[in-house]
């Protein structure tokens, strides 16, 4: 079925917005990045907002009817697997609503949120998977044996849940949930939006990572530049490769082995 004048109008102004210069800092030299999203940046970041609200609201309000169902409003409190399933609820909602959200306007999901395979293939998932390893490595080296003290109060938080009996749950949410919300919303939708505004692709990037480290609050001063430099990394690999494909494997690899290292070795 042929487009409607409406929808044509607004393919051709999106389309126009790609090739423009707004897109040609995403799509400059050495990028396959390209923002397909008919979304405006204002109501992009309206909207992921109310994502993140929601999200939040709505595990909160999961977990108590799930226990209020199974009985368990009565029993004895146990925080850390309370936590485990909170951020597991709250990570399938804001999945859910991040592709809604993606559908909505006349957008196709699989391009705003830019998950179709990447150009370079399986090479592209090697090379990046090197290029993690040699800087995070790096940095977390240095955090570890000169800012120990900091690495550890930002890590402990997290220790009960590692060391849970249901830690294997805490893997899966903190290995593949949190990759899978966080990618799709921050690199995925916003970044989309962003990409086309007047920003560009860099200036979009340094928005949405620095939206994602808010999400944070509360870390030491380390903590928030680690964040950082995996919000940057990431982008620049959405940026090399055109696909959060590869930033979702790598947000899982690098999540998973931290979530291991914490588990088996960290004391």
């Amino acid at each position: 079925m042929p487009p409607s004048d409406g929808q044509a109008k607004g393919t051709d102004s999106m389309e126009s917005d790609i090739s423009g210069g707004q897109a040609s800092s995403a799509n400059g030299l050495g990028s396959r990045y390209r923002p397909l999203t008919p979304w405006t940046a204002p109501k992009a970041l309206a909207a992921t907002i109310a994502i993140l609200v929601v999200s939040g609201v709505a595990g909160v309000g999961a977990f108590k009817l799930i226990g209020r169902l199974a009985g368990l409003e009565t029993a004895a409190s146990d925080r850390p697997f309370e936590a485990i399933i909170w951020l597991g609820l709250s990570q399938l909602v804001m999945i859910a609503l991040t592709f809604l959200a993606a559908r909505r306007l006349g957008g196709k999901p699989a391009e705003v949120l830019a998950f179709g395979a990447p150009a370079g293939g399986a090479r592209d998932y090697g090379l990046a998977l090197v290029q993690m390893a040699a800087l995070l490595a790096a940095f977390n080296a240095l955090a570890y044996f000169v800012f120990k003290a900091d690495l550890l109060a930002d890590l402990k938080p997290f220790l009960d849940i590692i060391r849970h009996p249901g830690w294997l749950l805490a893997l899966l949410v903190i290995g593949i949930g949190a990759p899978l919300s966080e990618e799709f919303l921050f690199r995925g939708f916003l970044q989309s939006a962003l990409a086309r505004s007047r920003l560009g692709f860099w200036p979009g990037a340094g928005l949405s990572t620095g939206i994602w480290a808010l999400l944070h609050f509360g870390y030491s001063w380390v903590g928030i530049v680690d964040v950082v430099l995996i919000g940057g990394l990431f982008s620049w690999l959405l940026w090399r490769t055109g696909s959060t494909r590869v930033t979702v494997f790598c947000h899982a690899v690098y999540n998973t082995a931290l979530t291991l290292v914490m588990r088996f070795f960290l004391v």
